[in-house]
């Protein structure tokens, strides 16, 4: 009896691995990824998000600041999760240039983020973000209405049927090897 829940738990995790191994990359399903060769394959509109949580250490550390002993005592191991979504993202290759708006949503969690968030909600109201006391977040919306480097045109990737557009996350400040994902609308 034993052995047949034993054989039975394999049977199930043997399935459970081949259909997550099956969905492909993590970054897009099952989708075939190719390099865009033209900027014309980007014309559209499109919409993505991307997130990220981290220390906030580690993210300090990773933009070139110096994590001093004081700061350890003021934020203590406190964490940050970044979002940044595309929303209507216009593309036109006739002019290189993306258009649309744009999301940045931080929210802070642990360490002393109780002690810290009156600074940081004054500092991101004084920028024009919005704030949220109930999670202690800060969003701040931007218009987008600029060039596309060519640079970052050659680190796309685009799916085989033309409706989803992968990029290094790296590429817009986030600290991971991973994959931001745009989709057609």
């Amino acid at each position: 009896m034993k052995k047949l829940r034993f054989l039975s738990l394999l049977a199930v995790l043997l399935a459970f691995t081949l259909f997550f191994t099956a969905c492909g990359d993590g970054a897009g399903g099952g989708d075939n990824w190719s390099q865009v060769t033209n900027m014309a394959q980007l014309n559209g509109v499109w919409q993505g998000s991307y997130n990220q949580t981290l220390p906030l250490r580690q993210w300090w550390e990773a933009w070139g600041g110096y994590w001093d002993p004081s700061m350890q005592i003021v934020f203590g191991n406190m964490n940050l999760n970044i979002r940044m979504e595309f929303i209507n993202l216009t593309i036109n290759s006739n002019t290189g240039r993306m258009t649309g708006t744009q999301r940045v949503t931080e929210t802070y969690s642990g360490g002393n983020i109780r002690d810290v968030w009156p600074i940081l909600r004054s500092e991101a109201l004084a920028m024009g973000a919005t704030v949220n006391d109930s999670n202690y977040s800060t969003t701040m919306t931007d218009t987008v209405n600029e060039y596309i480097p060519q640079g970052q045109v050659l680190r796309m990737q685009i799916n085989q049927s033309g409706n989803r557009v992968r990029m290094p996350a790296m590429d817009f400040g986030f600290i991971t090897n991973d994959y931001f994902i745009m989709e057609k609308r």
